[in-house]
């Protein structure tokens, strides 16, 4: 019995090997440590966010674009630049435009150096043909800096002229819901929410759609200004703001234009359906 119980014992407290697989980090990130170029990689996809991002970044140790947080939160560029959120979504979100069109100016304002799509976090549907085509739209006639069977990289150049984007605000902007029979929104939550435009034209309009079951007051005005530069009080509608009249009034009042930050707020849970940027307007 004492034998009995002493080969329990060495039974229950042996330390055994536990069998343990080779991290699945792709040869390519240990060449791109050697690369000098210290901006930050941008990994795809990005539809939701992904730990081994992180496991290749200890390889490669670049500043991560979009990395891995324990929950989602909506102050995260990834929910808020256009670009970003087209990959996020896989598809548009409430900012209007080609993500093609302004991607370069994007990835200069975020320092994003190197895209990198990995086809084996791709498995099909959406994930695989959106990211992809959205990657190739970007990146059209640019030959990939490297590329195998399941890895392709694309080095970001120079931007060139700057494009005028829009991006939303850090709070009160609510998650983007995708109805089947109804445009997709952001509900526009208490206490206002703000839409910036980064190298705003001279001449130009900002224009947002909205609808509420009730006619409801919807104001825009420069964040830190109390001067309403557009109001809209129908159930549904859109609000139109000058950009010329904009920028003038920051001028005036001594406030930022770069990014030109507009506060947009309502009476009720307003719905956000679009929200464009038209420069040819007058």
């Amino acid at each position: 019995a004492g034998a009995a119980l002493i080969g329990l014992l060495l039974f229950e407290y042996w330390v055994a090997p536990y069998p343990l697989s080779p991290p699945d980090t792709p040869a390519y990130y240990a060449t791109l440590a050697a690369d000098p170029d210290p901006r930050a990689v941008l990994n795809l996809p990005m539809n939701y966010d992904r730990p081994g991002y992180l496991l290749y970044q200890t390889v490669h140790g670049k500043p991560l674009t979009v990395a891995y947080i324990s929950r989602d939160d909506p102050r995260t560029l990834t929910e808020r630049v256009p670009v970003l959120q087209h990959f996020r979504h896989l598809g548009p979100d409430i900012i209007d435009g080609a993500p093609e069109q302004v991607a370069a100016t994007v990835f200069a304002d975020l320092d994003v150096g190197t895209v990198i799509l990995d086809r084996y976090k791709m498995p099909g549907g959406d994930e695989r043909t959106y990211t992809e085509a959205l990657a190739a739209a970007i990146f059209a006639g640019q030959e990939p800096l490297y590329a195998d069977e399941r890895i392709t990289v694309y080095r970001v150049g120079g931007s060139g002229e700057p494009q005028p984007y829009l991006a939303l605000g850090p709070v009160n902007w609510g998650p983007l819901t995708t109805p089947e029979d109804a445009p997709a929104f952001r509900t526009l939550l208490d206490g206002g929410a703000e839409v910036s435009i980064h190298h705003a034209p001279e001449r130009g309009q900002v224009r947002l759609r909205y609808g509420y079951d009730a006619p409801a007051s919807v104001r825009i005005h420069l964040a830190g200004d109390d001067a309403s530069l557009a109001t809209g009080t129908a159930q549904a509608g859109e609000v139109v703001v000058d950009l010329a009249a904009a920028l003038e009034r920051a001028r005036e009042a001594g406030l930022a234009t770069e990014p030109l930050r507009l506060d947009v707020r309502a009476d009720g849970p307003v719905q956000v359906e679009r929200i464009s940027l038209d420069v040819d307007a007058p």
